[in-house]
């Protein structure tokens, strides 16, 4: 099996791309903190390349950016190339799902006031029961 859960900071802001078939990419860096320390008492932290496609990709781009604590499904992906004529690896993870984890007070934008943002329009209304065509 080859799934990776990661929870980290983004270091950049994600970058959104359109294939030539027109699928949407975007391609970010997470920052994620080992819990182990090294010799110094100071935790790792490890940079790790990813990408994601279609709506997850445009959901990424438009909701986070540099900062934004993120969590993330996906598959680690180890990809062969050749660069001035030594084989080399890329290594990053696939991303499937992408998940908001916190919100922190740099993430707050025009309110400043720390809380999460108003994404009710963002959202159909859910009907009750009664409401419902079945």
């Amino acid at each position: 099996m080859n799934q990776i859960v990661l929870i980290g900071r983004l270091t950049a802001d994600p970058v959104l791309e359109q294939t030539e078939s027109g699928v949407s990419k975007c391609k970010f860096s997470l920052a994620v903190q080992d819990e182990s320390t090294n010799k110094n008492g100071e935790k790792e932290v490890d940079f790790i390349n990813s990408i994601a496609w279609r709506s997850t990709a445009e959901f990424i781009s438009k909701y986070f950016k540099k900062g934004s604590l993120i969590a993330v499904i996906g598959k680690l992906k180890v990809r062969p190339y050749e660069k001035e004529g030594e084989k080399k690896y890329a290594t990053f993870v696939n991303v499937n799902k992408a998940e908001f984890v916190g919100y922190n007070k740099s993430q707050s934008g025009e309110n400043g006031n720390g809380s999460e943002p108003d994404l009710s329009a963002e959202f159909d209304e859910i009907l009750t029961q009664e409401e419902a065509p079945f």
